[in-house]
């Protein structure tokens, strides 16, 4: 049917997904990250989420030191 075709597209295109971890969260990894020296991964294990995740939370540059560059 043209009609539910057209409909499917329409919801599911303007839907936003949800929140997965709530910003209280969200702004205490990013305290955690900052005041402490400990790896991204050990912090993100300890609050229960994904290290992927608490990656994106931190704005690049700040407050995560940076990588050597890789010279060959």
């Amino acid at each position: 049917m043209p009609g539910l075709r057209s409909w499917r597209r329409r919801t599911t295109s303007t839907m936003a997904a949800p929140r997965r971890y709530p910003d209280e969260l969200r702004k205490h990894a990013i305290r955690e990250v900052r005041a402490t020296s400990w790896p991204i991964v050990h912090i993100a294990k300890d609050l229960g989420t994904h290290r992927e995740a608490l990656c994106c939370w931190v704005p690049p540059g700040r407050g995560l030191p940076r990588r050597p560059a890789d010279h060959r």
